[in-house]
């Protein structure tokens, strides 16, 4: 016996030093390398991990609790006879089928270098296998109950997130305790932009309410939970500051999370965030189950979702989408969970609103709304917009905007809005709640920051000033615009970032690695938790220089520390009875000619930007756009769509609006049966549809002799020069007298000319 263990190191000492020239494995060698795996605990067959190809190199990736010191290795060895190895700068060991290997022994640190090696009678292959290890961080392991039909490509595959799978899952903390180990009623795909990504976010339901947190709350045992991929975010630490920073500042409802490496069907995946979802629920948005209650009163219809939908509006303008059919529970007042959201995303959704100044909002809870529950909701939401366009005030109820939204929820989203210059502010991903019986409606949860913090995203005037820690950014926008003109908002937003964001900013985010407070951390304790688990991440998402993540996470902490001092400085001029003139639109300054137009289009909801806080007031004006304008005055009952011109369709933005200006008379299109949408618009053409519009009224014909160039008028435009020019809708250039009736119309000469049409002539009828 004693012999026996003598022989085996010198064994594979003439082993190693006889595979020196050995080559890679071909196809039908009988070792296959890429069958080589692990499990992260052996006693879960659920998480079994894979070794995986990263740019061709061979990489295991291991969780937290992963035993290094006894690593069971499984690889297939068809040939019995062969011998093979693993080994590293410290010695090597004999490999089998199924085999513990302690990798400690083998070299030292993480990442592990190993080199597999294999000599059979015919020949010999090698392979290089770098064995990365996590620390400090849960392991998620989601296993397909069909991984080859409906696996982890399958269910990525859906440009719409449709394909939706079953499975297993268990997750277990960074020590290897159990945190779950269960069945999943589903596994689907997330998110709208991040969904596009290569690393991809998903939504899980267990079959069985857990606490996957382990808050200890009863209230967070819940069925469905969130991976947020954080792909767009190089620190992986954007969304978990901006969630943490809403809950210590005391938001009443906020989506907890935790970090976890994640494991799908046997391959890592990288680095997640584990999240609550933004749902009616108790431990989530805790509020009426209105849902529920529409579910017991029309408990004779299987499925709510297939209801057909029909559009109707509020007495007050608001056009909504609501279900035909459906009985309403006792109470209709709540609760609603609201989202605030751009128009080509609510195409998806079953009931949504869009008010006169065309802001779209989602009813996200309940999904399923009778008539009267959305003529409700809707009504509410346009009295609050129309107040806190009209200096604060609805025209029609007299009551303020803070009677309709509660003011402290909405500052403290505002300021994380501001704080992170988040290009979705008051605009997508926002929310609101409003629970039965309760008059307000309140702002919250927090949701989606990978794009916060100075990241640059959008169009290049947004990501440049996103970027920059200094200067306003989402009170640039038509909504926190709007706020910002309110001194009662002023005021609190002083108050609450003096009193309690700037502190949770320099004494806990700022602060060192023990600083803390409640859930949120210090950057520098995030970055020592983190560090081993974006090391992987890294490797397998952005290259292999892991030490990009900790420059990365440097960026982020130096852009907070700016903006928190440039923040503090500026919210300290916030007064109650002045503010400065603030343009929301990043590229109309305020001393521009256009200014005061631009703003006060906006204001009646006539024109709206072509971006996030951007007009493009330079830009030619197009035929869609025109009749966008007209149709924004007119707020005509909708209609339902048909296809009229080639180049026009349902879910194109204009199609709606294209539609009804050809059946009010106001629009036509072109012999080749096609509208051109996109085809700039001249003087003359913008005054045309204007006059269709306005009734063609008589005129003198005499107005255009004033003007040099008035015989330049076209015959179909003559009527409509004619009259424009008599009631000074249209002025003549002052240089040469001229009325330039060919000219292309830029966005500022539109919205001059829509303005004086709509003060002279639209606004009081």
């Amino acid at each position: 016996m004693k012999r026996r263990f003598f022989l085996v190191p010198l064994l594979c000492a003439l082993l190693l030093g006889a595979m020196c020239l050995a080559v890679h494995a071909a196809p039908g060698e009988p070792v296959d390398w890429d069958s080589l795996y692990t499990y992260g605990d052996v006693s879960a067959e659920n998480t079994k991990i894979s070794v995986q190809r990263v740019d061709g190199e061979a990489y295991l990736f291991l969780p937290s609790n992963a035993n290094l010191s006894a690593l069971p290795l499984h690889l297939s060895i068809s040939d019995p006879s062969a011998l093979v190895t693993i080994g590293g700068s410290l010695g090597a060991v004999p490999l089998e089928q199924e085999t513990r290997v302690d990798l400690t022994a083998l070299c030292t640190g993480s990442p592990y270098t190993l080199t597999l090696r294999a000599q059979w009678a015919g020949g010999s292959s090698e392979e290089t296998l770098t064995v990365v290890t996590s620390s400090n961080v849960s392991a998620m392991y989601l296993v397909s109950d069909d991984p080859v039909n409906q696996g982890r490509e399958w269910v990525e595959s859906s440009p719409d997130k449709e394909n939706k799978a079953t499975g297993a899952m268990v997750l277990q903390n960074e020590d290897g305790s159990l945190v779950y180990d269960g069945a999943l009623t589903q596994i689907k795909g997330r998110g709208n932009s991040t969904w596009k990504l290569d690393k991809k976010p998903y939504q899980i339901k267990l079959d069985k309410k857990t606490d996957l947190l382990e808050t200890g709350e009863k209230d967070n045992k819940a069925k469905t939970w969130v991976l947020l991929a954080n792909y767009a975010d190089p620190a992986l630490l954007r969304n978990t500051l901006a969630l943490n920073l809403g809950a210590e500042m005391g938001m009443d409802f906020n989506m907890e999370n935790r970090p976890v490496d994640l494991y799908y069907d046997g391959e890592y995946r990288g680095a997640y965030l584990l999240t609550e979802k933004v749902e009616v629920n108790s431990g989530r948005v805790d509020i009426t189950d209105l849902e529920g209650a529409n579910e017991d009163a029309n408990s004779g219809i299987d499925d709510l979702t297939e209801l057909s939908t029909e559009v109707g509006r509020t007495e007050n303008g608001a056009t909504y989408t609501y279900c035909v059919g459906m009985e309403n529970p006792e109470d209709i007042s709540g609760g609603y969970l609201l989202e605030m959201e751009v128009a080509y995303r609510t195409a998806t959704e079953i009931c949504y609103f869009y008010t006169t100044r065309g802001n779209y909002v989602v009813v996200k809870s309940p999904e399923c709304c009778s008539q009267a529950e959305m003529d409700y909701i809707a009504t509410i939401y346009q009295e609050y917009e129309d107040a806190l366009f009209n200096d604060g005030v609805n025209p029609d109820t007299g009551k303020r905007y803070t009677d309709y939204v509660d003011l402290e929820s909405t500052v403290q989203c505002y300021l994380i809005n501001e704080l992170t210059k988040n290009l979705d502010g008051f605009r997508t991903s926002a929310y609101l709640y409003k629970e039965a019986g309760v008059d307000q409606m309140k702002m919250g949860p927090l949701w989606d920051y990978d794009l916060g913090f100075g990241m640059g995203a959008g169009t290049e005037v947004h990501a440049q000033e996103q970027r920059n820690p200094e200067g306003l950014y989402t009170a640039r926008s038509i909504f926190a615009g709007a706020l910002y003109r309110q001194p009662d908002f002023r005021v609190a937003v002083k108050a609450a970032y003096e009193e309690s964001l700037y502190p949770l900013l320099e004494n806990v985010v700022l602060g060192d690695e023990a600083a803390v407070s409640g859930s949120l951390h210090s950057i520098a304790w995030y970055r020592s938790q983190l560090q081993d688990s974006a090391a992987g991440d890294y490797i397998l998402w952005r290259g292999k220089d892991v030490s990009v993540w900790s420059k990365r996470v440097d960026t982020l902490a130096d852009y907070i520390r700016v903006r928190s001092q440039w923040l503090k400085e500026a919210f300290g001029t916030w007064n109650g009875e002045t503010c400065e003139p603030l343009s929301i639109y990043l590229d109309v300054a305020t001393d521009k000619w256009y200014y005061d137009e631009i703003m006060t289009v906006t204001q009646y909801g006539l024109m709206r930007g072509v971006a996030q806080s951007t007009f493009s007031p330079e830009t030619i004006a197009t035929r869609a756009q025109i009749v966008q304008t007209i149709y924004n005055m007119e707020q005509p009952e909708p209609v339902p769509f048909e296809q009229t011109f080639s180049d026009v369709h349902v879910n194109s933005w204009y199609g709606i609006v294209v539609n009804w200006g050809v059946k009010a008379g106001i629009v036509s299109g072109y012999p080749d049966g096609t509208f051109r949408p996109d085809k700039s618009i001249t003087r003359q053409e913008l005054v045309t549809l204007l006059y269709r519009y306005a009734g063609s009224p008589a005129v003198s014909g005499t107005a255009l002799e004033d003007f040099a160039d008035g015989d330049k008028v076209f015959p179909f435009a003559r009527e409509a020069m004619e009259w424009a020019a008599e009631v000074g809708l249209i002025q003549g250039y002052p240089e040469d007298n001229t009325i330039r009736p060919l000219k292309t119309t830029t966005r500022a000469e539109l919205a001059t000319i829509l303005l004086r049409y709509y003060e002279g002539f639209a606004m009081n009828n």
